[in-house]
């Protein structure tokens, strides 16, 4: 494989905790650090104890998008059984405090203040991850000196690590602490995750979780799902994403031990449909895809165990764009995304990939819109 193409996957490597409240070993892709020119950072840590994870509140100079959900892939629902709060606002005024007690997301716009973050009831361990769409995740608090407020600025590029603060923050103003009630606003921006059962057959396990960006929350700006691949299958044809970057990853489906990983998974990648390269993946690993980059189909080849696929586009709208030679040996280029397929069984309603329709009785006709 060519150079430029081994460079876009990487392997992850365990990664341990310093606190008692988050299980050890978990994975974490740091963005530039680990691919540079990444505009990305995730984690998939798993949450065991009750913890205030942040005290005060910070924003990002990026957007940031909060994922809490059961710590069971597929089932991310029946495997929840917690309450976590996290304080939120467009200004240090006017903070609410959301109380998660579902399997959520929870968008925050970049320059909007955020925390304390307080997993306030863990019954069964919570499945956390922090995707924020930068390189590099920079963080602002705006703290009191004695003499005045200023802002002060960390980050995490280089692998320092975040200090602690020098001085105390402001004080912060919780709009609903007394009522619980969040506004129209905020509401806009917390998306209980939709349960979806598929009818995929047992090479993908029902239920998913998928979130689905603008078509499940209208603020949403990554577009994201968590599928177990439990058999041998191949996936999508070739496609690109144009202008936007995608970032898939293949881990182990046991969230507390993400890296029992026993599989072998084929990757098409190149310049154009005709010249495709292939990686054979055997460790959990993440492909940073640029955009443009024509990738596809995906076989998975052989799964000893059944592993998690997780595809994260980095818009709010997924959509793909494929060749199709004609008889007459021209090509045309069709584009499919969320905001133009609807269910082949009721035309008013998105598709969301259930699989019913790839699934049909034996001589029964395939029902059409």
């Amino acid at each position: 494989m060519l150079e430029k193409y081994e460079r876009m996957f990487y392997e992850f490597t365990p990664e341990r905790s310093g606190c008692d409240w988050i299980h050890s070993p978990y994975a974490y892709f740091h963005g530039e650090r680990a691919f540079p020119g990444a505009k990305f950072n995730v984690g998939f840590q798993v949450v065991v104890k009750e913890a205030l994870a942040d005290r005060e509140p910070h924003f990002h100079p990026d957007d940031e998008h909060l994922i809490f959900m059961g710590a069971k892939w597929p089932n991310v629902f029946d495997s929840w059984n917690a309450e976590v709060w996290l304080y939120m606002g467009p200004a240090l005024d006017k903070m609410e405090k959301i109380v998660i007690n579902a399997p959520t997301i929870v968008q925050v716009p970049r320059g909007w203040w955020h925390g304390p973050l307080e997993f306030k009831r863990v019954t069964k361990p919570v499945l956390f991850q922090t995707a924020v769409k930068a390189g590099a995740v920079e963080t602002i608090r705006l703290v009191d000196t004695g003499k005045a407020h200023i802002y002060q600025f960390t980050s995490d590029a280089g692998g320092k690590g975040l200090p602690s603060l020098d001085y105390p923050s402001v004080p912060w103003t919780v709009l609903n602490e007394d009522t619980g009630a969040l506004s129209e606003e905020l509401r806009g921006h917390v998306c209980v995750i939709p349960r979806e059962d598929t009818s995929h057959g047992p090479s993908v396990p029902s239920p998913q979780a998928y979130f689905r960006g603008e078509t499940y929350l209208k603020t949403a700006t990554v577009h994201m799902g968590w599928q177990v691949i439990a058999g041998e299958l191949p996936m999508e044809n070739a496609h690109f994403h144009q202008g936007i970057d995608e970032y898939i990853f293949f881990m182990g489906a046991d969230p507390m031990n993400i890296f029992d990983f026993d599989a072998e998974i084929e990757v098409q990648i190149g310049d154009d449909p005709d010249s495709l390269e292939t990686k054979v993946i055997t460790k959990p690993t993440v492909l940073c895809l640029p955009a443009n980059t024509w990738h596809c189909p995906i076989m998975f080849k052989r799964i000893t165990k059944p592993i998690m696929f997780q595809a994260a586009f980095m818009s709010g709208v997924w959509g793909t764009i494929e060749r199709h030679t004609g008889a007459d040996g021209k090509a045309s280029y069709s584009y499919m995304g969320d905001n133009v397929r609807f269910c082949v069984y009721d035309s008013k309603k998105t598709c969301n990939f259930c699989g019913a329709c790839f699934k049909k009785t034996e001589g029964e006709p395939q029902k059409q819109a």
